[in-house]
C-alpha cells in the first residue's frame, strides 16, 4: 500500500517521483507513505530533502503515528539528513543495498525509502541516482525533485524516469503517468481479457 490517495497500491520494485515547492508538500506526501510502510512491517528510511529538516518530519509522523518512538527504538524507522544518505550513495545504489540488507536481516518484509533525487539541470540532463537500483528487489521508493529546479523539459525527463510522478496542481496534487507504464497496463488488461474469454470459452 502507498498510502498515497491518488496512486494505488503498488507492486515492489516501483518508484515514484515527487516534485514538491514546499516543506509541507513533502509532509502531505510523505507522512501517509511511511505510516502505511510502518503498518505493512516494512523498514522504512525517511532522507529528508530541503527544505524539511529531520526533526521537522518527525515531528508531523509523529501526530499521525502515535507508537513513533516504538518504532525507531526498534529500528524499522530511520529519519536522516539528505546529506547522510547521500554520503552513502557515493557508488551507484549503495545506499538502497545497504539498507535492504538491513531490512532483510531485521526480519521486514522490505524497505520502503524517501530521498532527494539528485539534480537535474534546467535543460533536463538528469543524473544518475538510486531509482534504477529498485527494480526486482523488494523496496518501493519515492524520490523527491525542488519543483523550481526543473522546466518543462526535465518535467517530462522525471514523468519518463518513474513509473509515476506527483505534482502539485493548486490544492491538488495531479499524477502523471508514465508511458511505458501506461502501455505495460493496457497489455496486461488486454491478457486478462483474453484469458477470461479463453476460460469462459
Amino acid at each position: 500500500k502507498t498510502g498515497i490517495p491518488q496512486i494505488d497500491d503498488l507492486r515492489w520494485g516501483s518508484h515514484i517521483g515527487l516534485l514538491y515547492q514546499t516543506s509541507s508538500d513533502l509532509i502531505e506526501v510523505l507522512t501517509p507513505y511511511f505510516q502505511a510502510g510502518l503498518d505493512g512491517g516494512e523498514y522504512c528510511v525517511w532522507a529528508t530533502a530541503e527544505p524539511l529538516t529531520p526533526e521537522a518530519a518527525y515531528e508531523a509522523l509523529r501526530q499521525a503515528v502515535p507508537d513513533l518512538d516504538g518504532y525507531i527504538q526498534t529500528g524499522q524507522l530511520e529519519i536522516i539528513p539528505d546529506s547522510q544518505w547521500h554520503a552513502l550513495s557515493e557508488r551507484s545504489g549503495m545506499a538502497i543495498y545497504s539498507k535492504l540488507d538491513k531490512a532483510i536481516a531485521s526480519g521486514y518484509d522490505g524497505l520502503r525509502v524517501a530521498c532527494r533525487a539528485d539534480p537535474m539541470t534546467k535543460s533536463g540532463e538528469s543524473y544518475a541516482h538510486e531509482s534504477g537500483t529498485i527494480g526486482g528487489y523488494n523496496v518501493i521508493g519515492i524520490f523527491a525533485y525542488p519543483r523550481a529546479n526543473l522546466d518543462a523539459s526535465g518535467l517530462m525527463e522525471v514523468s519518463k524516469r518513474h513509473r509515476f510522478a506527483l505534482i502539485r496542481n493548486g490544492i491538488h496534487w495531479d499524477v502523471i503517468e508514465s508511458s511505458e507504464a501506461q502501455i505495460l497496463k493496457d497489455t496486461l488488461k488486454s491478457s486478462e481479457e483474453k484469458l477470461q474469454s479463453l476460460f469462459s470459452n
